[in-house]
């Protein structure tokens, strides 16, 4: 039983970290877009950029080129400023379902394991190892005979079985730390490959 039981906790570790690694994946290769700008201000651009395109139109000619040339300027800024404010309004869809799906992966997942697998045990820890958490981290199996300080019996060295919600917990932490830590290595290796070039040069 301690074999399986071991097994099952394994393969619920590599689920929660390959999760992990597709909402990480998901969150660098297609970022959360910034709030978009409230229709509002879309709306007034639009208003200002016709204003004052007729006004341009009615200064484009030889005897206000100075002028119109300002104004040119002008509505050019303003163009790009409405150009930009559209684009992230109109890809603020696609944010909300990177983000949906995002959402989905995190409580999805860990939640399908909770129900999938309530009564069963991750693993086999000592009792001793686990006091003053052995019923925290049995949860929702039930326990019995614990292990509790000043005693010396069998119940010392009695495996206690990890339930699936404590696991996941200490899955979630666990593959954080190994994500940050290969990212802060991948950063390293670029900047010292980076140094190597610059020597080389």
């Amino acid at each position: 039983r301690t074999c399986n039981d071991s097994k099952l906790g394994v393969a619920v570790f590599i689920i929660i970290f390959l999760a992990k690694c597709l909402v990480s994946a998901v969150t660098k290769y297609f970022p959360i877009l910034s709030r978009p700008p409230p229709v509002d201000d879309i709306v007034n651009l639009m208003k200002e950029v016709k204003e004052l395109r007729e006004q341009h139109r009615k200064l484009d000619h030889p005897d206000t080129f100075v002028a119109a040339s300002k104004l040119k300027r002008r509505l050019d800024e303003k163009e790009i400023q409405l150009k930009k404010a559209q684009q992230t309004s109109s890809v603020n869809v696609h944010s909300r379902q990177s983000n949906f799906f995002i959402s989905l992966i995190e409580v999805g997942t860990p939640g399908l394991l909770v129900i999938l697998l309530w009564s069963s045990p991750m693993t086999l820890l000592s009792s001793r190892a686990l006091w003053p958490f052995t019923s925290v981290a049995a949860f929702p199996l039930e326990l019995s005979g614990a292990w509790k300080p000043g005693e010396q019996s069998a119940a010392s060295t009695e495996a206690v079985p990890v339930g699936v919600i404590p696991w996941i917990f200490l899955c979630q932490r666990a593959s954080q730390v190994l994500l940050e830590a290969a990212a802060a290595l991948h950063r390293w290796s670029n900047s010292a490959v980076a140094s190597a070039q610059d020597g080389l040069g």
